[in-house]
């Protein structure tokens, strides 16, 4: 998210090129983090930490905005090879939006909800049901993706059940 945000700021020139080697390095990284392939996820954190230093070379943005990605990249970068030399699990990274799965706990449900799984929970509680484009609809600040993400969450922890398929899912308690 942090790396997207700073993105943002580039010159509008600079977005579509190192801005978009950026954002599918860093979006790579996380998704080969979720799929427990840590080793490529290293090769990922190393290509976006390198693109990183590349847009602060050409001084696309504050220098201090660099220095904290690069540091928590690199943070990332460290855990991850730990966890890849210690049977490959998916790490646990301390930060607000990560789970609250400690190492080897892959199928423990996790304790916290964010904000908009809390608010799906109590839609489903007074409404009994929702389809995806109602999500959609309350969520509109967030991309459909990140409300999918969400979704598959709260069904991971049986905490809601999906019905049906296609145009006609919706989602119960």
């Amino acid at each position: 998210m942090a790396v997207h945000r700073l993105i943002n700021v580039f010159p509008r020139e600079r977005q579509h090129s190192i801005g978009s080697e950026l954002k599918h390095s860093a979006n790579g990284a996380l998704a080969k983090i979720a799929c427990s392939k840590l080793g490529l996820a290293c090769d990922k954190i190393l290509e976006t930490l390198s693109n990183l230093e590349v847009a602060r070379g050409l001084r696309l943005a504050k220098d201090i905005n660099f220095q904290i990605l690069s540091r928590e990249y690199q943070k990332l970068s460290k855990e991850t090879k730990e966890h890849s030399n210690v049977g490959g699990s998916t790490p646990y990274i301390n930060s607000k939006k990560s789970s609250n799965l400690l190492p080897g706990e892959k199928d423990a449900p996790r304790q916290k909800l964010n904000h908009r799984q809390k608010k799906i929970v109590q839609h489903l509680k007074e409404n009994r049901k929702i389809a995806f484009g109602q999500l959609n609809q309350i969520f509109s600040e967030v991309s459909p993706r990140t409300i999918r993400l969400d979704l598959k969450d709260l069904l991971v922890q049986k905490l809601i059940h999906k019905n049906g398929k296609s145009v006609g899912t919706h989602y119960t308690l």
